[in-house]
């Protein structure tokens, strides 16, 4: 599965859960590491450890070009995505991730840490405070998001196959009428009809056994 990590750049243990997740097979974004660019692990201009800001100085750091980079180069992880993974502690940005992550309705995970909780981080699905039981948790997701994948391939394959059929049967009854009537032009017309029709036949039913066939092994 697609994983998005959502923490703080100041959580040391954000960089272990990415190795982890990815050691049980899943495709995770780090956004301390994303693809094709810089992470992004503090204010640009700034001391990390800046702890007082004026709001002007606010603005700017958020409207700053590397910033703003950041926002694009997250904001595509979390689409990307199947699941979101919240690791704490974090702050108010993971939050609004987490949040939004719940009104897309991706499949959401608190890792909890020592500390007061926040009532409204509870919208995640689940909350664990164990890292096995969030692989364990994304796991069984992933088993379900695959059988519905085949569920879906089965009854897309399915109703091609049903349609397709439908139509190679008409056109072989449209050529058959036009064999007795005496029509060449017609009924070479619908011979290529059926003859194209009974290849998407086939290829359907191919699909339709595969997807048969995986659902068979589930």
């Amino acid at each position: 599965m697609k994983i998005y990590v959502a923490s703080s750049w100041r959580n040391a243990q954000q960089q272990h859960v990415v190795q982890v997740l990815r050691a049980a097979g899943h495709e995770v974004f780090d956004f301390k590491n994303p693809p094709g660019g810089e992470g992004f692990t503090s204010w640009p201009g700034r001391d990390a450890t800046q702890t007082s800001w004026t709001k002007e100085e606010a603005l700017a750091a958020l409207e700053h070009p590397r910033s703003k980079e950041a926002l694009k180069s997250d904001w595509d992880g979390m689409r990307w995505a199947d699941a979101v993974v919240c690791v704490q502690p974090f702050g108010k940005s993971a939050s609004v991730e987490l949040g939004w992550a719940v009104g897309a309705g991706k499949p959401t995970a608190l890792l909890l840490a020592d500390g007061e909780p926040e009532l409204m981080q509870s919208m995640a699905d689940v909350m664990f405070t164990r890292l096995d039981e969030v692989v364990e948790w994304l796991g069984g997701l992933g088993l379900r998001c695959s059988l519905t994948t085949v569920l879906r391939e089965c009854l897309s394959a399915s109703e091609e196959h049903a349609a397709a059929r439908e139509v190679f049967n008409q056109a072989k009854a449209v050529s058959a009428k036009a064999w007795d009537d005496g029509s060449p032009d017609v009924i070479d017309q619908y011979h290529a009809i059926a003859q194209e029709k009974y290849e998407v036949v086939r290829a359907a039913k191919k699909r339709l056994d595969a997807a048969k066939a995986a659902l068979g092994g589930r």
